[in-house]
């Protein structure tokens, strides 16, 4: 791996070999290295000035203490700066990490392909009529997510309001052989863009051939183009070429034993001791649908806020449950009667997904939130799911080493996109410096206040 320094001394250089959506973000990272090494100069030039006007007033017998008081000050800003830095470094430094190895029992990618030569197809959008054959056809098709089920269509129109395209493949027998799930997003302050699907990890074109999944996204091409969107961003977990990509992200997966003991053997040490900590408080757990759903969300709104981050709408989890309820499970952790770590849970096949998990900040102290993910854990393999999705990471961030400590292991995401000409891929994600304000202002916002005002915003944020 490269020296941080002589990243830094020749950036371009040094970041020739790597894709160009992790140069950008390694060149995006410098720049903000520098901008805090520039914050630095001056105050360091002001710390050595009062180091040396503490020393002359102790050599005087003058009383020194506001000098010192203003010298603790400056050290504090320098550390904090410097922390800053730090944390930049380590990201910058991941952009050039080898990929992790892979379980061999998460490598093994169900057979995508099932047509040998393309053959010849249309392209069509959902009607009611072809619902059911949409679904089967997703369920039949081993490389399928949850997210590729019609049902998202509704789901989301009834949380959010988002119309959506949805659009599929026929054969010349008239099956379907490929589906793309696309929602359209519409707001003033965020722009007009198509994801497919938004809120969640996967969603990108599915089809019997690459061929197949081709001719989708060029028919969503054609289709944003003459309606005019800033972007389509596809969510996959294969690549393609010829399409712009970021591949800043990985999904985090772990392979799941026959029996909850069998995963306790697998933990080390630490976690379990982590996990013994809180059951001596004689927490409740409670394992359920939309009967939970209260608990969930105060829960979740409250962390959300504390995270900087607006909350989506109590309904939205609401909608899931009532659509999927065999698919959508919620779990609570009780301290004192009140519950302090939550998560939902959704299950297709044999993966668990957990989209969503929320710990209220003091409860981390007792962890609540290793409990919760012991417990989470347990009811998958009791359920008899083969695999555990933990949800996305940047690759050796504080919730990639976190979900890392269970067993997981990575698995690169490739976001692509179709952009009019001369675009740039957008950056709407809180690592953009230009939400940093926003993100610190709304952390010092009531809980009561996001839930009113969250809703009215994340629905813009896919």
């Amino acid at each position: 791996m490269m020296d941080i320094k002589q990243i830094k001394a020749d950036t371009t250089s040094a970041t020739q070999g790597l894709t160009e959506s992790a140069r950008e973000q390694v060149l995006s990272l410098v720049q903000q290295t520098q901008a805090l090494t520039a914050r630095l100069a001056p105050i360091d030039q002001e710390s050595r000035q009062l180091s040396k006007k503490i020393g002359q007033a102790k050599k005087q017998g003058e009383d020194a203490t506001a000098l010192l008081q203003q010298k603790k000050a400056l050290s504090a800003e320098v550390d904090t700066i410097q922390q800053q830095i730090d944390m930049l470094d380590q990201a910058i430094l991941a952009c050039f990490a080898p990929a992790p190895e892979v379980d061999p029992a998460l490598a093994a990618e169900p057979v995508r392909y099932r047509w040998r030569q393309m053959r010849a197809i249309t392209v069509h959008e959902l009607d009611a009529a072809h619902t059911a054959h949409w679904d089967a056809y997703v369920n039949a098709n081993p490389a399928a997510s949850a997210y590729h089920l019609s049902c998202w269509q509704q789901i989301i129109r009834d949380a959010f309001g988002h119309p959506s395209i949805y659009l599929f493949a026929r054969d010349d027998a008239g099956d379907i052989c490929g589906v793309l799930p696309m929602v359209r997003l519409t707001s003033r302050v965020f722009g007009d863009f198509i994801v497919s699907i938004p809120f969640f990890n996967y969603g990108g074109p599915l089809g019997e051939h690459a061929d197949v999944e081709a001719a989708l996204l060029a028919h969503a091409a054609d289709r944003a183009a003459a309606m005019g969107v800033k972007h389509v961003e596809f969510r996959d977990d294969v690549p393609r070429e010829h399409w712009p990509v970021r591949e800043d992200k990985v999904a985090m997966l772990r392979a799941l034993p026959d029996s909850p003991e069998a995963l306790w053997q697998q933990l080390g040490t630490k976690l379990r001791a982590q996990i013994k900590k809180p059951q001596k408080e004689n927490p409740e757990i409670a394992i359920g649908g939309i009967e939970l759903l209260d608990d969930f969300y105060e829960v979740f709104a409250i962390n959300m806020r504390d995270l900087g981050t607006p909350v989506y709408a109590k309904e939205f989890f609401a909608v899931i449950l009532r659509r999927l309820p065999d698919m959508a499970k919620i779990v609570v952790v009780r301290h004192q009667g009140r519950p302090v770590s939550t998560a939902f849970l959704l299950g297709y096949r044999q993966m668990m997904e957990i989209p969503w998990a929320s710990t209220i900040r003091e409860a981390n102290q007792l962890s609540m939130n290793m409990l919760l993910y012991w417990e989470v854990l347990s009811c998958c393999i009791r359920q008899g799911y083969r695999c555990f999705d933990f949800g996305r990471s940047t690759v050796g961030a504080g919730t990639y080493k976190f979900k890392e400590q269970w067993g997981a292991q990575p698995k690169q995401l490739y976001w692509h996109y179709w952009l009019p000409a001369g675009q740039a891929l957008p950056k709407l994600n809180p690592d953009n410096p230009k939400f940093k304000l926003a993100i610190a202002v709304w952390q010092q916002l009531p809980v009561w206040l996001t839930k009113l005002m969250g809703p009215m915003v994340v629905k813009y944020l896919p």
